[in-house]
C-alpha cells in the first residue's frame, strides 16, 4: 500500500486506529460504545482522546472544560477516528483477509529492525511509554497495515475485485469530468497574523488573475515567508485523494477560472482550475486507473461506514472525553 497514492492516509488511519486495538482487548476494558457490531472499550477511547488532546499547542485541561467549541473538536475528531478503525477491521474481516506465516514474520523483522534502530533498549522503552505504546500494540500497528493492503488488492484485483478497471471504463469515468488539473499556493497562518496573510494572498490572487505565474509568484513570496508558503500544481487528481475543501474548491470551478481566498482552518489557499493534459493521461495510463481504483474503493469504505451506527453504552452516555486522564 506504501506505493499507492491513498496510503499516507491509510497507513494515518491504522496508526492510530492500531494502537488503540490491543488496548481494548485488555482484561479490565469494558465496552464503552459500539460501531456496527465492533465493540469499542473504555481504553480505545482513552487513546484516542489523549492523542487527540496534546496534539493541541498550548491548550489545557482546563482550557477544555471552558471551551464547548474545543469539546465538540475533540469530540468529532475521537469518534471519526473510532468510526475508521470499525469500517476497516469489519472490512477485512467482511472479506476475509489473513495473513500467511511468512507475512507475520516480515511483521516482527519489521519491529525488530525499528527496535535497533535506537541507541539503547531504555530509549526505545520511553518512545513507546511516550506514545500510549507498548511493543504488542507496535506489532498490531504493521498487522492491521498488512490486512489494510491485502483487502485493497482482493477488491481491486483486475479479474476478481469488485471495480473494473478497463479501458473503457476508466475513458468513460474520464469523461465523465471525474478527474482534475489544478495549480494552488497555500499560506499557514496564526491567530496574530491571520488577517495580514489573507490580504497577501489576495494581493497574490489579483495578480495570477492579471497574468502572472503562480509558480513566480510562490518564487518571489518564499523570500519573505519562507516554508509558510507553498505552490503545488496537481496534474490530474480524483475525488477521495486531497482534502475535501480543496477538492471542493477544485470542483466549483470552471476550468480556467480562480477561487476567492479560500480559508481551510489553519492556511489560506487560492486555487487555479486547469484543464486536464491530455498526453499526460496517454502517456501515465496506469498512474490514472491506480487513481480511479483508490476513489472506488475509499468510496466502497466510506458506504460502508455510513451504515454504521454509534452507539454509547447507557453508563457512558454523559461521559465527559476532556476529563479522561
Amino acid at each position: 500500500m506504501k506505493k499507492r497514492i491513498f496510503a499516507a492516509f491509510l497507513c494515518i488511519v491504522m496508526l492510530f486506529a492500531s494502537l488503540a486495538n490491543l488496548s481494548a482487548c485488555s482484561e479490565n476494558s469494558k465496552t464503552v460504545m459500539t460501531v456496527g457490531d465492533y465493540k469499542v472499550s473504555y481504553a480505545m477511547l482513552r487513546y484516542f482522546v489523549m492523542n487527540y488532546m496534546n496534539g493541541y499547542e498550548n491548550v489545557t485541561p482546563e482550557d477544555f472544560a471552558s471551551n464547548e467549541h474545543l469539546q465538540e473538536q475533540l469530540y468529532n475528531n475521537v469518534i471519526s477516528s473510532i468510526s475508521e478503525l470499525a469500517t476497516y477491521s469489519l472490512l477485512a474481516e467482511k472479506h476475509e483477509i489473513i495473513l500467511t506465516s511468512e507475512e507475520k514474520k516480515e511483521i516482527k523483522n519489521s519491529i525488530k529492525e525499528l527496535k535497533n534502530s535506537y541507541e539503547s533498549k531504555k530509549d526505545y522503552e520511553k518512545d513507546l511509554e511516550a506514545n500510549y505504546m507498548t511493543e504488542a500494540l507496535l506489532e498490531e500497528i504493521y498487522t492491521l497495515n498488512a490486512k489494510c493492503d491485502k483487502l485493497y488488492d482482493k477488491l481491486a484485483d483486475e479479474y476478481t475485485g469488485i471495480f473494473k478497471s478497463d479501458v473503457e471504463t476508466i475513458d468513460a469515468d474520464i469523461e465523465a469530468g471525474n478527474f482534475f488539473s489544478a495549480e494552488y499556493i497555500v499560506f499557514y497562518y496564526t491567530d496574530n497574523n491571520k488577517e495580514e496573510r489573507e490580504e497577501v494572498l489576495q494581493g497574490l490572487l489579483d495578480r495570477s488573475k492579471a497574468g502572472e505565474k503562480m509558480r513566480d509568484l510562490l518564487d518571489e513570496a518564499y523570500k519573505t515567508y519562507g516554508e509558510h508558503i507553498a505552490y503545488e500544481l496537481y496534474t490530474i487528481f480524483t475525488y477521495h485523494e486531497k482534502t475535501e475543501i480543496f477538492e471542493d474548491t477544485v470542483v466549483s470551478l470552471d476550468i480556467g477560472s480562480y477561487s476567492d481566498v479560500v480559508d481551510t482552518g489553519n492556511s489560506f489557499i487560492i486555487v487555479h482550475r486547469l484543464p486536464l493534459d491530455m498526453d499526460y493521461i496517454d502517456k501515465n495510463y496506469n498512474t490514472v486507473i491506480a487513481k480511479y481504483l483508490s476513489r472506488e474503493f475509499f468510496t466502497y469504505v466510506e458506504e460502508f461506514s455510513n451504515t454504521l451506527e454509534v452507539v454509547f453504552k447507557e453508563k457512558y452516555k454523559d461521559i465527559k472525553m476532556w476529563e479522561m486522564e
